[in-house]
């Protein structure tokens, strides 16, 4: 099961996917839309909460699935599965926690980046190692650049080089980091402190503040969806990503 869903006055989604570190494949992507997509709109559902099963929130994108792409219009259809999570993300009508432990990568940085909340333990890791391959964090970008100060996403994004979760403060990215034996308890405080709070009020106030953050967010999401899929069908990106997956499957990646 990619997803599982565990229904209540806080919602909690985990990605269950933990022997290729959660990586984002489609049936990933759609089911997790389907739950936010559902729970965003229940009225008796005060927090949504994210997490990855396992030792690590999400590797990102399946980049298996990348690499099948056969087509830019296959491209547009796996990269705008992306956009709409972030853009549910975005509308629900709850406050949406991400708990990040291990390692996030590429795309999931677009999912931390797209909730209200982000905690992470201290030995978290984050990274867009999307230029390596021949691609860029493009679709990702749209929230990280309202998010993140802009010389900490420069530096993540054109050199690929990965960083803390104390960076990611810092930068923008979390909300805060909490030794990694304490993280749940931290987090668990926050989430009932949030859904103690008059519902009317917060989905307004999200809202709002959603709303005055993401002008013109719709436009940039079709924008760099359409060319992340281009870039995707390059011979480029093709090479990279199968030397890559050659690599990691002779245990010389991680």
């Amino acid at each position: 099961m990619p997803i599982e869903v565990t229904r209540g006055a806080v919602t909690r989604l985990e990605l269950v996917r933990p022997e290729q570190r959660n990586a984002l494949d489609a049936a990933h992507l759609s089911q997790l839309a389907a739950a936010l997509a559902e729970a965003g709109r229940d009225p008796e559902v005060r927090v949504l909460v994210l997490s990855g099963a396992g030792e690590h929130f999400s590797a990102g994108a399946d980049l298996g699935e990348v690499l099948a792409l056969q087509n830019v219009a296959e491209g547009r259809r796996y990269f705008g599965q992306v956009a709409e999570v972030m853009t549910l993300m975005r509308q629900a009508r709850q406050p949406v926690v991400a708990v990040v432990r291990g390692w996030c990568l590429a795309g999931a940085l677009g999912l931390v980046g797209a909730a209200d909340f982000a905690y992470a333990a201290e030995s978290a890791r984050f990274g867009l190692p999307e230029v390596g391959l021949g691609l860029f964090p493009f679709v990702i970008s749209s929230v990280l650049v309202r998010q993140m100060a802009w010389r900490p996403l420069v530096e993540m994004a054109l050199s690929g080089v990965p960083a803390d979760a104390q960076a990611m403060v810092r930068a923008g990215l979390l909300t805060a980091v909490w030794p990694d034996a304490v993280l749940t308890e931290q987090t668990e405080e926050m989430i009932q402190r949030l859904a103690s709070r008059p519902p009317e009020a917060v989905a307004r106030g999200k809202a709002a503040l959603w709303h005055m953050a993401g002008r013109h967010w719709q436009e940039d999401l079709d924008r760099l969806v359409a060319e992340v899929a281009v870039l995707a069908q390059g011979a480029e990106a093709k090479r990279h990503i199968a030397d890559f997956l050659a690599r990691r499957s002779r245990g010389g990646a991680n």
